[in-house]
């Protein structure tokens, strides 16, 4: 009887033994699997023109562009008919073709890892953007999470003072925040709703009652993504919410998660700049 009374306590900790073993190796090859995306993810690259830079400086001193022109501009820029025009109403010549000198150098891209296994590219310079409006929305897939990459969305608040609206991360409520800590990613585009009355209203509201919202990945899974009362948020959501409050879904998926991507891809946004994109394309 004493001999079966020891085995017992042998038994439990043979079982405590496999269970930690087993444990281990599992966490173990996840974080194999995990370390193995992050590599995968690091072989991104931003898109390049492949092809030649020509002299756009004829075009712009034209008084009327053909649609040849705005192809030409758009190929050497990335800025679409409104980036153009935006500019160009702006009497600001030489930023596209500052725009274009930026557009065809290819800057190093460093990768900058911000939390365990969350990283973003970023180069070492700031990008000339286009004339910004109020509720122009700024999307780039420069951030990733092992080989997930799911990017990166803000919001603008004040298109003369290149303030934005952001949600940051864990730790952090969403807040005001300068372009500046945007433009230096290699890979970006710049949407706008075409009716400008609205989106101004979206930008108005956001600045009024968005702010300070904790962060959350997991709105629209655990938290609900419509609530009467935003209390949980990450980038795209929050503004996919300002819009959404006034009838306008920018959720291209139609998902429960709204991803930058989503935004990137709703067909209510128009196109205004892109940049380490091809052009007319929208995520890479």
């Amino acid at each position: 009887m004493e001999e079966k009374g020891e085995e017992k306590p042998k038994r439990a900790g043979r079982i405590a033994l496999i269970v930690f073993i087993s444990l281990y190796l599992f966490v173990f090859a996840l974080y194999c699997v995990i370390d193995l995306g992050m590599s995968f993810a690091h072989l991104w690259t931003p898109w390049r023109p492949d092809y030649a830079r020509v002299d756009i400086t004829a075009i712009l001193e034209k008084t009327e562009l053909t649609d040849e022109d705005y192809e030409t501009l758009q190929l050497q820029t990335g800025l679409t008919r409104l980036g153009v025009d935006g500019i160009l109403a702006a009497g600001d010549e030489e930023r596209i073709l500052d725009l274009q000198e930026h557009y065809f150098t290819d800057y190093e891209v460093t990768d900058y890892m911000f939390a365990p296994f969350l990283c973003r590219e970023v180069i070492p310079v700031n990008i000339p953007l286009a004339e910004l409006e109020d509720g122009d929305i700024l999307v780039s897939p420069t951030a990733h999470f092992s080989g997930f990459r799911f990017g990166h969305a803000v919001m603008v608040l004040g298109g003369d003072t290149g303030t934005i609206i952001a949600s940051e991360g864990y730790g952090r409520k969403s807040g005001l925040f300068s372009l500046a800590a945007f433009t230096n990613r290699p890979s970006f585009v710049v949407l706008r709703h075409k009716d400008r009355e609205l989106a101004e209203k979206v930008a108005r509201y956001a600045e009024s009652e968005l702010l300070g919202i904790d962060y959350s990945l997991t709105v629209g899974v655990i938290e609900p993504k419509n609530p009467d009362t935003l209390t949980r948020t990450q980038c795209a959501h929050i503004i996919w919410y300002a819009y959404n409050h006034f009838g306008v879904d920018l959720d291209a998926s139609g998902g429960v998660v709204v991803s930058p991507m989503d935004l990137a891809t709703s067909p209510e946004l128009e196109l205004v700049q892109s940049y380490g994109i091809e052009p007319g394309q929208r995520w890479r």
